[in-house]
């Protein structure tokens, strides 16, 4: 795990999903640049293989909706989360307040290992 929310305790994470082995959570962040609400996602692959995801989040505020796609690989009990790992996002920079948070196309899939 990397950056802005490696030293969260596990209680601070609010959960999304589960799929596939691959545990989905998330912190809000009121001020996350100082004055725009942000959203840092960790994923958690409790697996004893690799995968690759893919996943669409979905941020509603009054009027408006933004989607993102994140993409990329976890290795066999590896956790990510935070902006390195292309996991946080402030996605309304005019100021609007983030209404809701959600998932959408998410895929998990296995990386075969060949030797």
């Amino acid at each position: 795990m990397s950056t802005l929310a490696q030293h969260w305790s596990d209680t601070a994470w609010t959960p999304l999903l589960e799929h596939e082995g691959v545990r989905f959570s998330f912190i809000f962040y009121s001020e996350a640049d100082n004055v725009n609400n942000g959203v840092v996602v960790k994923l958690v692959n409790t697996n004893d293989y690799a995968v690759r995801y893919r996943f669409k989040i979905i941020f509603r505020a009054e009027g408006a909706e933004k989607i993102e796609l994140a993409e990329g690989e976890l290795a066999a009990k590896q956790g990510k989360t935070g902006d390195l790992d292309g996991l946080f996002w402030i996605p309304f920079p005019d100021g609007r307040s983030i209404g809701e948070v959600g998932l959408r196309g998410y895929e998990i899939l296995p990386i075969s290992v060949t030797g």
